[in-house]
């Protein structure tokens, strides 16, 4: 899994990136046009995550023990709302994907 989870880190990173920019979002105003800008962002993380999973025939054991051992990098372990980001990002991802569900 430690090839699979950097991989998956590395994929996450602008998305993370980008959610944590919009945790510092002075106005309501700011937040929503930074969320527009993420948006092709947010398309590209997704998919790429959906692509890596297909590539990888992972089962549903196999996505779960992923979606643990990515919230357990170092990249995110003292990052709680970062974590927080990740596991709505990877839930959104894996939705549907080999019997996954929130």
């Amino acid at each position: 899994m430690g090839h699979d989870t950097t991989k998956l880190v590395t994929i996450l990173a602008p998305l993370v990136e980008l959610e944590k920019q919009a945790a510092s979002c002075a106005s309501l105003e700011e937040y929503h046009a930074l969320r527009r800008s993420g948006e092709a962002t947010n398309t590209q993380v997704l998919g790429e995550i959906r692509a890596f999973v297909k590539e990888g025939e992972f089962s549903l054991q196999e996505m779960r023990e992923l979606y643990y051992s990515v919230l357990r990098d170092r990249a995110y372990a003292d990052e709680v709302e970062a974590r927080a980001n990740v596991t709505a990002i990877l839930n959104e991802a894996f939705e549907g994907g080999e019997g996954w569900s929130r």
